[in-house]
């Protein structure tokens, strides 16, 4: 059923009547990020003519050749794999501290 859906999908925009024949369809298979991760910094680079989205680790793309090639160049820097981080908390009982009694007079 999967295969089914991205076929479809793919189908679909490569038969958009609204793109120029000057654009090229690519699938680009994302190694370390989602394309929900890539997608907001990829739209504005696409153009008018162009379309982005994608699903889970692809990016379904049609730009023109300058702009692809821009939007591959920029999919390299950003598909890089996350740093993951170890926090450590250490917390201190102050149970057994005895605090000096202040006196009002």
């Amino acid at each position: 059923m999967r295969y089914i859906k991205s076929f479809f999908f793919i189908s679909l925009m490569s038969l958009s009547l609204s793109a120029p024949a000057e654009t090229a369809l690519q699938v680009i298979t994302l190694q370390h990020r989602f394309a929900d991760d890539l997608l907001p910094t990829i739209i504005p680079m696409v153009g008018i003519d162009g379309t982005a989205t994608g699903m889970r680790n692809q990016l379904i793309l049609r730009a023109s050749p300058d702009r692809m090639r821009d939007i591959e160049m920029i999919i390299l820097q950003l598909d890089v794999a996350r740093v993951n981080r170890r926090i450590t908390i250490n917390t201190v009982s102050y149970t057994h501290l005895t605090l000096p009694t202040i006196y009002s007079v």
